[in-house]
């Protein structure tokens, strides 16, 4: 080679050597197999799961056919339902591993062996990274039961590990369980895999299968073949594809390359075939063909084969390039005979590597099939018109929005051989699948989706079904703008037949659909301009093909969503009263976010709308923030502040006067977690607040925040507000309030395609002047999301009216708070008032939620308040349940408008009943405790600290059911309870003698309970208290304060046992004039002397458990029987009455019909255990002795602590 620019002494002296490509593969013949495209149903989104499913795993129990997946901490089972074979029911449940609450990189491995119709076993291994080694875990029974395993071998890698599992090689066979189990981690430099004999309960010591010196990138998933020899795949070996074998039981390693191809950034595959066709020589025994898959150089989706156990490689093809693939991310392969394999992976036809943000492809899931030994391959595009993926995906470490699918997807196959591929789905909703091939930008999600085989033929030769048949269902996806609705679906199962025609269907419930229209076989998509832009719909789309017409179910709820133009695209919602403080910073409530964008004077701009839940004051030192995803840098940005994520928002300053902002988010990686940087760039072009209606709007020009155009999407769409950090962070962890990604349908949400409309004729927001704490409200607010918005009433000409905002409200099942709000339309210059109390409508208060009641106050200038309702967990599977909240007793001139009752509507949390009872987990009946006795949700110091009391005992259940009635008794003798509910009881049996009803209490209860100031709250209640009408029969106004002090002590004394007439002068005193206000002084004072506390202290004990833990009134024998418990037969005894009450058939029929516990485990009235005197029974509960009463709230989450004392009450 000669540099004729280059002077003589300058040539390039050496040699140079070809290095073979890999070809392209050959088309086979017959053919594709077809797949269908599953997703997780709506209820277990609305939880959590499903969200964050990157880099899942798969496994099929060949025993029972089912499929479990897990991604992050979770792990799903899916049960399939072949009665409609080409579009299959799916039932999605959660079956997690109590052990994987925590760690990195999920791994999921089902060992079936190879013999499908008669499988050696059917476990399952979990496992969550921890560092050096795993949390994992096995179940032989499809998660209904895990045993907790070592995790892996000593010395084991940090990073990326991986469990495989099968039979021995010679001469080792297996004696505990068949199957030899491996675990293989990377470290820094070395790889270390050890191995399990006894069916992965523990392992033996870490074995090196390789060092930096011979691979240098992260090793692929461990796979075993049918005479035991291991493969561990490589992508960088030498710079080839390789994968690391052992022939002894993983005792030693050897590298074996594969020729032609060359290091990538994705890990490669390794199947092997059940050993049908290639045998170990001459006995015979199965050995099986081996499989590589592998994306060289990220642009090269190519396979290998090896007959002789990785010794040497042929048909090595790139099988990509039969459909045009030039870029490729995460590889993986299957095999079922010797001859036929799946090779799955994503692909674009753009040309080059995934890893750039910007990269202007789109990704769709790929399946290969082989049915030769790889000499030959076909290939489906098994999400066609529904991407997975636009634009980049980053391969390599960090937290970029791009490495959203984080570093691989899985396979495997059932025992009839169908083939099934978990992966992420990072393109969801109508924002981003209905965009334009040519857009730029990603929804950025990770939803957890299954590629199940439904046509074809499949790996098991024995199991091919004939064809052609009936097509599958279409996956459909419905947009919302204003009146149209866009309909786009996805045919991937066409039956082997093309399609003729598919017809739309229509209805406005559920399986109520007529057919709408029809539409050619070569079109897929529609849009429907008769639908009415405040309508719910439900669409379907059948296929007909000349075998008929699909079968299965693939109905699509359509909300409205708004309008792209003026209202906004809901593309955010959030539940009311979620916020932190709740329900102080209202105005920080996030109740919804909307966007819509529009052309002015050929400038592209974007508008932001935030409702929240109060904006009437403008409080100071507050940021309300807009999040999203963009993969384009916009002008003057620079480098360093720009990883794909930008923000806008409103800031108030420390006088509460308003301004409007743009910038980047960094995202700067960091330990324990990476952090958030706002980088503000600038001013907003405007921005506006509607304050009546509690609506920020922030408008930008996209020219500065990377130029997105019609048919682009942002993506990952958050509203977040924080009350003074929201300039140094933008975290959820430190806002006030974000929106829940578990609250909107994820198929419909959190992505927005850019329509490119004419500015609104109305609503295009004008700056605001320096702005004050009321500014004028823009023109045209967003109107409210909720499900039944219902329009603010007139003020009526007789004076102010007291309503709801909305006549619906939706929550999910959990231990969570829906907030209510009543609004005040109208003038009003006194105070208002108003009472709000629940009712049962088909759910109850017993279960499913906390009785309501409250007493709200208006002063003069306020509008709205608002009030929650605890929303309880039970394991009933109910479908959606409502209760009724209704608005009586106005006072101050004001009246109800409408509406004045509402609907709460509580979503079930599952589908099926759980097969455990839920207050058996440590935190819910923690919570729960919290909720029954408190009124409260529990803070997350109180609920970890309760509940470790109880979980810290593991599997003694000795000590557990001992943790179980020492913290259920807590809470009745915390003084959190004794200043609300005790104190109501010691009212009511002070005035009256007797106990309160369980209405009356509840009622009275939440009075006081309800809110920041108790102290206000009780002051005002006494008040109240001593004018109702049963309080003033008994003691009329005409008494003076003498005679008034002189019945209250007679009372105490014929009904409590307790004279006090010690304190007679001092209660005269208070009396001061025999005023409401002098009356509840002394009533107030008369609760408080500890003898009074003293006597009836175990009487109240008794009535909590029915009141609390059974809600209802006692039965006379019962509640005696328990009260000559606690005073006669074993003084101090309560841990017997609070064991007897919480493992009560009536208490545990709350929450489930599973009944796990019942009264023999709990302590005998006469037993010694019971038999605390004063000093046991405080040494019975230590804890609560000697605490920092500054950090209770931290710790133990009650206002303050008492240290107990023995209380027996007199005799009588």
């Amino acid at each position: 080679m000669v540099y004729f620019a280059a002077t003589a002494a300058d040539q390039y002296h050496g040699t140079a050597t070809v290095i073979p490509s890999v070809g392209a593969g050959t088309q086979g013949s017959g053919l594709a197999p077809r797949f269908q495209n599953f997703y997780p149903p709506y209820s277990m989104y609305t939880t959590g799961k499903g969200t964050d499913a990157g880099e899942p795993s798969i496994g099929v129990n060949w025993k029972t056919n089912r499929a479990m997946y897990i991604s992050n901490l979770t792990t799903l089972r899916v049960t399939f339902d072949d009665s409609c074979p080409t579009t299959p029911g799916a039932t999605w449940e959660d079956r997690s591993a109590p052990n994987n609450a925590d760690g990195l990189d999920p791994i999921l491995f089902t060992d079936h062996g190879y013999n499908h119709q008669n499988p050696d076993t059917g476990r399952t291994f979990v496992s969550e990274l921890t560092g050096q080694d795993s949390l994992s875990a096995f179940t032989d029974d499809d998660g209904d039961t895990w045993l907790p395993s070592q995790g892996g071998g000593i010395p084991s890698g940090v990073d990326h590990q991986t469990i495989g599992a099968g039979p021995y090689h010679a001469p080792l066979t297996g004696t505990v369980y068949p199957h030899a189990i491996y675990y293989c981690s990377q470290d820094v430099a070395t790889a270390f895999c050890a191995r399990s004999d006894d069916g992965g309960l523990h392992f033996g010591a870490g074995v090196p299968a390789y060092n930096l010196n011979q691979c240098t990138n992260l090793h692929g998933h461990v796979k075993v073949a049918p005479n035991g020899t291991v493969y561990l795949p490589n992508e960088s070996c030498g710079n080839m594809q390789a994968t690391v074998i052992s022939y002894d039981n993983g005792i030693t390693w050897s590298i074996s390359q594969v020729p032609g191809t060359s290091a990538s950034n994705s890990d490669p595959a390794i199947a092997i075939g059940r050993g049908d066709v290639v045998k170990t020589k001459p006995s015979g025994s199965p050995t099986g063909r081996v499989y590589i898959g592998f994306s060289s150089l990220d642009t090269v989706a190519g396979v290998a084969v090896s007959d002789d156990e990785g010794k040497s490689w042929k048909n090595v093809f790139n099988v990509g390039a039969l459909a045009g693939i030039k870029s490729v991310a995460f590889p993986t392969i299957v095999a079922g005979d010797d001859d036929r394999a799946a090779f799955a992976f994503l692909g674009s036809t753009t040309q080059g590597a995934p890893e750039p943000r910007n990269f202007p492809g789109v990704f769709h899931l790929y399946i290969a099939t082989t049915y030769d030994g790889g000499q030959t391959w076909l290939i489906s595009d098994a999400t066609p018109n529904d991407p997975v993926q636009r634009n980049g995906i980053h391969l390599g470490g960090g937290s970029p929005p791009h490495r959203n699918l984080l570093d691989f997807i899985g396979i495997d196959i059932d025992k009839q051989g169908r083939i099934e591929v978990a992966y992420a789905d990072g393109c969801t909703g109508a924002g981003c699948v209905q965009a334009p091939q040519s857009a730029t930008g990603n929804a950025y999600t990770q939803l957890a989706a299954i590629a199940r085989q439904t046509g074809g033929r499949r790996l098991f030769a024995g199991a091919d079904p004939s064809e052609p048949t009936p097509p599958g269902a279409p996956l459909l996806t419905v947009g919302r703008d204003d009146g149209v609705a866009h309909l786009t679906w996805s045919e991937s199962d066409n039956g082997g037949s093309a399609i003729i025609s598919y017809s739309i269907l229509r209805g406005t419930t559920p399986g109520g659909e007529t057919t709408l229209t029809s539409v050619a076989g070569n079109v897929t998509s529609y849009d429907d301009t008769t639908a009415d832009a405040n309508t719910t719909y439900y669409y379907k789309v059948t296929a007909v093909n000349a075998q008929g017409t699909s079968c299965g179910n693939n109905e699509v709820i359509s909300r409205p969503q708004g309008d792209s133009r003026c209202a906004g695209i809901l593309v955010a919602p959030d539940p009311a009263g979620d916020q932190k403080g709740a329900p102080a910073n209202a105005d920080l409530d996030v109740r919804e976010v909307r966007v819509a964008d529009f052309v002015e004077g050929g400038v592209n701009k974007l508008a932001f709308k935030m409702k929240v839940s109060d904006l009437s004051t403008l409080l100071p030192n507050r940021q309300w923030r807009f999040l999203w995803n963009y993969p384009i840098k916009g002008q003057n940005i620079q480098d360093a502040d720009f990883t794909g994520s930008y923000y806008c928002g409103m800031n108030t300053d420390a006088s509460g006067v308003t301004s409007f902002e743009y910038g980047t988010v960094t995202t700067v990686e960091s330990v324990p977690v990476n952090t958030a940087k706002p980088n503000m760039y600038g001013a907003a072009d405007s921005g506006s607040i509607d304050q009546q209606n509690g609506i920020i709007t922030v408008v930008l020009s996209t020219s500065k925040i990377g130029g997105a155009k019609a048919g682009d999407v942002l993506g990952t769409i958050l509203g977040r507000t924080f009350s003074g950090n929201g300039g140094t962070t933008l975290r959820s962890e430190s806002a006030t309030d974000t929106n829940s990604r578990t609250f909107q349908d994820p198929y419909t949400g959190f992505a927005y395609e850019l329509v490119g409309n004419q500015p609104c004729p109305t609503a295009s927001p004008s700056p605001s002047p320096s702005p004050s704490p009321s500014p004028s409200p823009s023109a045209s607010p967003s109107p409210s999301a909720s499900p039944s918005p219902s329009p603010s009433p007139s003020p009526s000409p007789g004076g102010p009216t007291l309503q709801f905002n909305q006549t619906n409200y939706v929550v999910t099942e959990g231990y969570v708070t829906a907030t209510l709000t009543v609004t005040l339309n109208g003038s009003a210059s006194n105070t208002v008032t108003v009472d709000y109390e629940s009712s049962d409508g088909t759910a109850t208060q017993k279960s499913d939620y906390e009785f309501a009641s409250g007493h709200l106050v208006f002063a003069p200038g306020e509008t709205s308040k608002s009030f929650p309702v605890l929303i309880n967990d039970d394991g009933y599977a109910e479908g959606s349940e409502t209760l009724n909240v209704t608005l009586s007793n106005p006072t101050g001139g004001a009246s109800l408008g409408s509406p004045s009752t509402a609907t709460l509507f509580i979503n079930d949390n599952e589908n099926q009943a759980t097969q455990t009872n839920p207050i058996e987990d440590a935190r819910n009946f923690v919570s729960q405790l919290y909720h029954d006795f408190l009124n409260r949700d529990a803070d997350s110091g109180g609920l970890d600290y309760w509940s470790s009391q109880i979980s810290k005992c593991g599997s003694d259940s000795t000590c557990t059911r001992n943790r179980r009635i020492d913290v259920a008794a807590a809470f009745f003798i915390e003084q959190e309870f004794q200043a609300t509910g005790f104190y109501i009881y010691r009212l009511h049996k002070a005035s009256f003698g007797t106990l309160p009803d369980y209405l009356v209490f509840m009622r009275d209860r939440n009075r006081i309970a309800v809110g920041s100031d108790q102290e206000a709250n009780k002051q005002a209640f006494a008040e109240e208290f001593v004018q109702r009408s049963a309080f003033t029969a008994q003691y009329p106004s005409t008494l003076s304060c003498d005679q008034f002090v002189d019945a209250l002590i007679q009372n105490v004394k014929q009904h409590s046992g307790v004279d006090l007439s010690s304190h007679r002068s001092e209660m005269v005193t208070t009396c001061d004039g025999n005023t409401a206000k002098g009356r509840a002084n002394t009533l107030r004072k008369l609760v408080e002397y500890q003898e009074f506390k003293d006597a009836e202290f175990n009487r109240a004990f008794v009535l909590s458990q029915y009141f609390l833990f059974l809600r209802r009134n006692p039965d006379t024998g019962g509640y005696n029987f328990w009260l000559d418990v606690l005073n006669n037969r074993v003084p101090g005894n309560y841990r017997s009455m609070v064991c007897a009450f919480v493992t009560s058939k009536e208490y545990q029929e709350r929450f489930s019909a599973i009944i796990p516990r019942n009264n023999q485990e709990c302590p005998s009235s006469s037993s010694s255990e019971a038999a605390l005197d004063s000093r046991a029974r405080d040494a019975a509960f230590p804890r609560f002795d000697n605490l920092d009463m500054r950090a209770i709230e931290t710790v133990a989450g009650f206002g303050s602590i008492r240290t107990i004392v023995a209380r027996n009450g007199p005799s009588s």
